[in-house]
This record gives structure tokens, sequence and C-alpha cells, in this order.
């Protein structure tokens, strides 16, 4: 007698629109499988790999069959919730780190060494937040944030973090730019964590929440 059952998968739990989850098939004794989307046969393959594009409430449905007989079949159910997009993105952390020391690459990178950096975040070109100071003491600096972008598009828009060295005595100098456009954010499922990089060896890090 068949056994139907999958396991769900998704780079975020906290699905939204659009959400990319795929299912695992973890049935037994079963010979054929018919995947439903409320209602709706979407897929006979072993596994269910699937894009859901609006919110709104799923029910996904798995019917395993033995030996191609309806009668010897058995049916497993589970509901997804997916929300709507997100019009919010919140920064909870930046990590930025400096490029490799190539003469001395086990030993602090000398030129950053003491700096007092500072964070800025820009939204198409406009700041929505800056970072405390922080005194460079390693080859990579960490900025706790608590920067909230609204109105969020998704498309061409830029969202921007910015690497500051804060001069006493002189004019702010800029250190780096690394940038990423909204679409991607979206294409990529709404990722908790954005990673840029920028020739030359430096990287970042994003943390960010929806």
């Amino acid at each position: 007698m068949p056994n139907a059952d999958f396991n769900v998968y998704a780079e975020n739990k906290n699905y939204k629109a659009p959400a990319a989850i795929y299912f695992e098939n973890q049935s037994s004794n079963a010979d054929s499988y018919q995947w439903f989307v409320n209602g709706d046969l979407v897929s006979s393959d072993f596994d269910l790999d699937y894009e859901f594009m609006e919110k709104g409430d799923y029910t996904i449905k798995l019917i395993a069959t033995g030996c191609d007989d309806i009668q010897n079949s058995s049916a497993y159910t589970e509901e997804i919730i997916i929300k709507k997009v997100p019009t919010r993105v919140n920064s909870k952390e930046l990590y930025f780190e400096f490029p490799a020391n190539n003469l001395l690459p086990d030993t602090i990178n000398d030129p950053y060494y003491g700096l007092e950096l500072y964070a800025v975040v820009k939204y198409n070109g406009s700041t929505v937040g800056t970072t405390d100071v922080y005194t460079v003491e390693d080859d990579f600096v960490v900025f706790n944030t608590a920067i909230k972008i609204y109105n969020l598009k998704y498309g061409s828009q830029e969202l921007t973090v910015e690497l500051w060295d804060a001069n006493e005595w002189t004019n702010d100098s800029h250190l780096m730019s690394l940038s990423i456009r909204t679409r991607e954010i979206q294409e990529d499922y709404y990722p908790e964590v954005l990673y840029l990089e920028q020739s030359g060896g430096y990287k970042a890090e994003i943390v960010l929440s929806y």
C-alpha cells in the first residue's frame, strides 16, 4: 500500500510573493505521483519545485499511486501561506571585509588598522541611515544597524552601502561603495543576508529583515 508524504524546503520560511519552494517526495511503495496546487494538477514528477507568484493560501496535495492503480493510492496535503510583496526592508547588520594584504596575508591589513570608519546606507541615491563610528582593529568591521527603507519598489532601484573614513582633520574620505538592484533581492526570494563584492577585494554582507 502506498504512503504519500513530502517535506517542504525554502530559502526563507517566512514565504513572500514570489516564493520558490521545493517539495521533496518522501513517499514509499508507489510508482507514480501527482502534485496538485489548490486542486490543479501541476506536475507528475517525483519531486515538485514550484514558484508562487501571488500572495494567498495554498493547499499542496501529493497523490502517490502503486502499480498505476488509482484504487491503490495515498494522499498527503499541507497548507502554505504566501504573504504579500514586502514594501519595507530593515538593515540589521553590515559587515565589511578589506582586501587581503598580499605581503603579510596573516596579519592585520596595515592601511586600514586604526581608521575610524562609519557606513552609509542609500536607497535610490538618497541616504536612509548612517551608522556609528567604529575603530578598525582587524581586516573587517561590523556595524550594528537599525535602518529601515520604506516604500520599497522592485526593479532598477538601487540599495547601496558606502564605507567612509571619519577623518578628524580633513573632510571624511569615501573608501568604497557596493550596490544591488532591488529586482535582485526579489529574484533571490528575499534573502536574509546579501553578499556583495567589488573588484579589488572589498566584500560586504548585509543582514536584512522584511
